[in-house]
This record gives C-alpha cells, structure tokens and sequence, in this order.
C-alpha cells in the first residue's frame, strides 16, 4: 500500500500510532510501522513488560512515542492504583517509571533536537503526561502530547505542575458513548482526596448515532463500544467531514487506509 501515514493531519498520524501500539505482537507492529511509516530512521525501540508496551523511533518530522492503552489484568491492577502520588495517579506514574522513563532519557539525548509528539489511547495518555512531565521539568525538550479516550492522570496539583512546566497536550474525547474518559472523576465524587482532574485542551469528537458495534460482545458493546480504537477511527473521519477543511477528503483517506489498524 502506497501512503505515507506521516503526510496526514497530526490527529490522524497520532491515532495511528496509538491504535498500532496496542497490537498483540511486536512483529505485527512493526510491519504496521514499516507498511505506513517509510520515514522512520532506523529500528524502532520497542519496549515492553508484564504490564505495557510502548515504541519509540524518529523521523524527519521529530521523534514519536507511543503508548498502549490497557492490555491485561496487570494493566487494571496498575489501573487501581488510585492513590495519589505527589499530585499524580500512582498506578499510571508506576507505569512510566518502569517501562520509559530511563530509555527515553537515553534516546531523548541521543536524538538531539527533535521534537517529541508522544500519542497513545485509553490509559496510555495518562502515562504519557507523566512522560511529559518529565521531559518538559528534567530534559528541557520540546514535546506534545496527543491522546484518545484518556483517563485523568493526576489532581490539582498535577496540574499546577505541568502548567509551570508548559506541558502540551490536547486530549480528543468522544463523550457519552465512553465511560473512561471521565471515569476518574467519577471516582472522585466518592474519594474526595483523588481529586482527578483533567489536563490540557480537550477537543471532543463527534458521537456518532446509535450503539457503536465496535466490539464483539453486544453487553460490552452497549457500554464500552465507544471506547474501542475502531470507533475512535469512524468519529475522527466524522470530525474531519464536520471541519470542512479543504484536506478534509485526504484525511478521511488515510484514517479508511488504516482502520484495520485499529483493535476491537
């Protein structure tokens, strides 16, 4: 297949990343990134462990990192770690130490001067702030976050801290057909101390009439349909029609070209 998933809107390149992490196998990853990304220099990092699993590489337009979302009974152990932990969620601050903090260090300062975009779905944004946190507080480097269907990863005082440091981010929401991406407030109305708040611009994608058929189970379907990476993908080529922006028939193009990319 002839696309450069790269050229597209930085949404629709974020999306991909964040659906093709969350693949079942190093090696189908990989040959997503080889088949949509021609442009990346070098092997890409990938990293994982009995929790989560993430990739690194860099091209011409920065260094991308992208973060799996939930993928296992660990991951919703780790989920349950609602304790605060100096102002953030300590079961998604525990992920990134474990799994990125250290190899992103590593690569961050071997890749000199390149921005960041960091991309992920479900709890992997949540992950992803710590990220870049991190980076914007000890490293001094330019990065963004863009995620999907995300969690809050942190209080108020995780909010102070990344609005001091400057951390970007814009988190695309879908709304009532999601549970999750307001779950962590809803907890917050019976643990007052978790005090979970959002971060960053939140830009909502349209929801799409009817009950999402994204998964197969037509109880989870009803509940959390709206959650899964294929219907992310049908409410972005919603957005992009909505817009009316003049790329509008390439976007929705690329975002056709990859939903196969995108799990149940």
């Amino acid at each position: 297949m002839n696309i450069n998933i790269e050229n597209a809107h930085a949404y629709v390149l974020a999306w991909f990343n964040a659906a093709n992490v969350e693949r079942k196998s190093r090696a189908e990853v990989l040959s997503n990134l080889a088949t949509f990304c021609p442009d990346i220099i070098d092997e890409p990092i990938y990293l994982f462990n009995d929790t989560d699993a993430a990739y690194m590489f860099r091209s011409p337009r920065g260094i991308t990192l992208a973060i799996s979302g939930t993928r296992n009974l660990k991951g919703w152990k780790r989920n349950a770690k609602i304790r605060e932990n100096d102002g953030w969620h300590l079961g998604f601050k525990d992920s990134f130490d474990r799994l990125i903090k250290y190899p992103l260090e590593h690569y961050l300062k071997e890749w000199a001067g390149l921005k960041l975009w960091i991309c992920a779905h479900s709890a992997g944004p949540a992950i992803g702030l710590n990220a870049a946190y991190f980076v914007r507080k000890w490293l001094k480097r330019d990065c963004e976050v863009i995620g999907f269907c995300a969690p809050q990863a942190m209080n108020s005082k995780g909010v102070a801290q990344c609005k001091k440091e400057h951390v970007c981010a814009t988190m695309l929401q879908i709304g009532r057909h999601d549970p999750v991406d307001d779950i962590m407030k809803v907890i917050s109305k019976v643990i007052r101390p978790l005090d979970a708040q959002d971060y960053g611009k939140i830009q909502m994608l349209p929801d799409l009439p009817g009950i999402p058929n994204a998964l197969d189970n037509n109880l989870a379907n009803m509940f959390f349909g709206g959650h899964a990476p294929s219907y992310v993908n049908q409410c972005l080529q919603k957005m992009y029609m909505n817009w009316g922006r003049p790329d509008w028939h390439k976007q929705v193009e690329y975002l056709q070209a990859v939903i196969g990319v995108a799990i149940k």
